[in-house]
């Protein structure tokens, strides 16, 4: 699990809690099964796919898992600027670096106009 936090927020001081934080309970297996199968819907139902790879899918060795991904889904494919890879600016479907209103138009274009965006 990955979560980022703007610098600003990590350097912040703020006030210790008086008691242990409360962070709810864990997902239970049926919830998290649904949840996969609704995902799972949402993306054999799309007619469009996009997969935007970011740097977290090489720095968890996932490079090789979402080149499968993107083929299987014949989705279009961007990378962040911090994962640009020959791997995946070499496939067909590749539209370069994804970098929201920094992007090309095509790039731009193609990711946020699919039915479904991953980002890994």
């Amino acid at each position: 699990c990955y979560l980022e936090i703007p610098y600003d927020l990590q350097t912040a001081e703020v006030d210790a809690p008086d008691a242990p934080l409360y962070l709810g309970r864990p997902s239970a297996t049926p919830r998290l099964q649904d949840a996969v199968a609704s995902v799972a819907k949402l993306i054999e139902q799309a007619k469009t796919r996009s997969v935007v790879v970011g740097h977290l899918a090489q720095r968890e060795g996932q490079l090789d898992t979402l080149l499968g991904l993107i083929k299987t889904l014949g989705a279009v494919c961007a990378t962040t600027f911090s994962c640009k890879h020959g791997t995946f600016e070499d496939l067909d479907h590749s539209v370069g670096i994804y970098s929201g209103l920094m992007s090309r138009a095509s790039a731009k274009d193609a990711v946020e106009g699919a039915d479904v965006v991953i980002t890994a």
